[in-house]
């Protein structure tokens, strides 16, 4: 590879490292597609690019923080906070609808 590609390609980082690393999450909700997991807690979060939801994950025995920006999640995430701040937990199965998300 010629030196100019390897030093631009250096400069290239994916912006999905940068939301990470912004929001202090694992991945993005959306990387649980088809599978079903148990919501522990949700926080709210305003950032440049809109509220975002930061929601603890219990998954395949791991707690994990995931992030979503998505209005539908948002709004579906806001119905069952009442129950979260109870302690109690919730289980889901996230979908891909056309294209949005839901939890189902």
């Amino acid at each position: 590879m010629p030196r100019r590609e390897a030093e631009e390609e250096e400069e290239v980082i994916d912006f999905s490292k940068i939301s990470k690393s912004v929001l202090g999450t694992e991945d993005s909700l959306a990387a649980l597609d088809g599978e079903t997991f148990i919501i522990r807690g949700v926080e709210w979060r305003q950032t440049r690019l809109g509220e975002a939801a930061i929601v603890e994950v219990e998954h395949r025995g791991t707690i994990k923080r995931y992030h979503t920006f998505s209005r539908v999640l948002i709004d579906q995430l806001k119905e069952i906070e009442e129950y979260l701040k109870q302690g109690k937990k919730v289980r889901v199965t996230l979908e891909r609808k056309k294209r949005y998300y839901t939890f189902t």
